[in-house]
């Protein structure tokens, strides 16, 4: 089965800034979200992952965009979010940093797929779909950061 994910792009109301999370295992900057379990709708996700990471209750605003990563056979879903409640101080464990970015001075450490998931959002034509290619040294990389990161969360008792 396809591995699904669920990511949130949560603006403010002018559309100049995002909100970004720093990740807790590879101390780069993100959009939130993360893993649809089983018995999970895409949007119930969605808004599951913003509120552990960053503290924040949102409202989904529209479908961004879907894309298919045929490298890694899985399939993400992209939504546009506005905040309605919370606090970035009650932001989980995963997130060691929660900050508001302007989107002409986003951070250079970010996913090279949250750039796209950025640039599909701003033209407005939504919702894209897509088939994401990502780079092959992109891919190795992450699987690497992916299977440390794993022996490192058994270790310390992490999820």
């Amino acid at each position: 089965m396809t591995h699904k994910s669920a990511i949130c792009i949560i603006s403010n109301a002018a559309r100049s800034q995002v909100l970004l999370i720093k990740r807790e295992d590879f101390r780069i900057w993100a959009l939130p979200g993360g893993e649809v379990e089983s018995d999970e709708a895409w949007e119930a996700a969605a808004l599951r992952e913003a509120r552990e990471e960053t503290g924040l209750h949102v409202r989904l605003e529209a479908l961004v965009a879907e894309y298919t990563r045929p490298q890694l056979a899985d399939m993400v879903r992209v939504y546009e979010a506005r905040v309605v409640g919370g606090s970035t101080d009650d932001h989980g464990w995963e997130a060691v940093d929660v900050r508001w970015f302007p989107l002409d001075a986003l951070p250079k450490n970010m996913p090279w797929a949250h750039y796209r998931y950025l640039d599909d959002w701003r033209t407005g034509d939504l919702p894209v779909r897509r088939i994401l290619r990502l780079p092959r040294s992109y891919i190795l990389k992450m699987r690497i950061f992916i299977f440390l990161r794993n022996i490192r969360n058994r270790v310390l008792g992490l999820p």
